[in-house]
């Protein structure tokens, strides 16, 4: 993850450090603030960040740089599960979409769309990650302690040309517009491509869907921009990761989006009163981790937002010990999963079975993971009671 302020942005590098700063990409108009997420808009519970009404506006509007999946945050920096990208790879960088045309009113359908804004180009730029030899970033811009703002004119690739770093090959920009009354309006997704080495438009995709269409039309933009891009791997950059199903995709992008916001709330950029329920945000999650049939991507969402939330909502984590052992229980012996058991066993006071987890490794196999085992003991030891 990155910090940016209006005025530059600062490089998380993949070992906790700062590097250089760089410019910082202009806004393309003046935002309104995100709507704030409902928790009934589909049958696997959701909820995330609230709004600011323009009176209530916050001074200070922070830009975040992404580069990495959020959901890779929370895990404790484990290491050995993640491959890196080489620093010399060349990089996209994907904006947090626009809603045009939204006309009046905020009701639980336009709540959704605006949580579409900055899940989609997470996803893409996921996908990226994963499926090419690319490195990603991810601009979202976020009003300090309310959550991600919504522009309501498009982003134009043109004018951040000269203010990505160099190492980025390609941009890319999407909206969502058409104003929603009821449940059969349709909107239209559009993805635009630019290229940063001759300062041009070089594609456009648009798709007119219903809602609950809006996952399938992300996944076949996704497969055109790999296309255009080139450079794409044969298989995932991690071993474990699998591509979401047509059928699930529009509950990914909901997890996704979460994790974004639980990661916004465990960093102190979301206040917490703006969040309508953590427990849902758990909850959807660990729903499709545990119907997920073997796709690891939603269960490790899940452990790193329990990372994230334990931390303000100590209250909730009895209720979720079960049901996270059972998560555990149903994974692969070999599986990401079941190798970030002992963070599970940190997180409920099983301090004994991380020592048990170390003591039978191998005396010299796995040294990453083994570092990792022993940090968590040292953070467990640090910890007051």
């Amino acid at each position: 993850m990155q910090r940016r302020l209006p005025s530059q942005a600062r490089v998380r590098q993949p070992d906790g450090t700062d590097a250089d700063p760089v410019p910082a990409a202009p806004a393309a108009t003046e935002p309104r603030p995100a709507v704030s997420d409902s928790s009934t808009d589909a049958a696997i519970p959701s909820a995330a960040g609230g709004a600011c009404t323009p009176n209530s506006r916050p001074a200070v509007t922070l830009s975040l740089i992404l580069t990495q999946p959020p959901w890779h945050d929370g895990l404790r920096a484990a290491d050995w599960l993640f491959h890196a990208k080489p620093h010399h790879a060349p990089g996209v960088a994907f904006f947090a979409w626009s809603r045009i045309d939204a006309g009046p009113g905020a009701g639980e359908r336009e709540q959704l769309i605006g949580r579409l804004t900055h899940a989609i180009p997470l996803y893409l730029a996921e996908a990226v990650h994963y499926w090419s030899y690319y490195a990603t970033s991810t601009y979202i811009d976020v009003a300090a302690g309310h959550g991600p703002m919504i522009y309501d004119t498009a982003v134009d690739g043109a004018d951040m040309f000269e203010t990505v770093p160099d190492a980025i090959a390609w941009l890319v920009t999407g909206q969502i517009s058409g104003r929603v009354r009821n449940g059969s309006d349709p909107v239209t997704l559009s993805l635009t491509l630019w290229d940063c080495s001759r300062h041009e438009q070089v594609a456009c995709a648009s798709e007119v869907t219903a809602l609950e269409g809006a996952g399938a039309v992300v996944q076949e933009m996704e497969g055109r921009l790999l296309r255009h891009l080139g450079m794409a791997r044969d298989s995932a950059q991690d071993g474990f990761y699998l591509r979401p199903s047509t059928e699930t995709m529009g509950a990914y992008l909901r997890v996704l989006g979460q994790s974004f916001m639980l990661w916004l709330l465990a960093s102190g950029d979301l206040h917490e009163r703006r969040l309508t329920n953590v427990r849902l945000m758990l909850e959807c999650p660990l729903h499709l981790g545990l119907s997920g049939r073997g796709l690891e991507v939603p269960r490790l969402m899940y452990l790193s937002g329990l990372v994230k939330a334990m931390g303000d909502h100590l209250a909730l984590l009895p209720e979720y010990q079960p049901r996270t052992l059972d998560l555990l229980s149903e994974a692969a012996d070999d599986s990401p999963t079941a190798r970030l058991a002992p963070l599970v066993w940190k997180i409920f006071g099983m301090r004994e079975r991380i020592e048990q987890r170390l003591r039978d490794l191998p005396a010299h196999g796995e040294p990453s993971y083994r570092l990792w085992l022993e940090q968590l003991l040292i953070d467990d030891a640090a910890r007051p009671e």
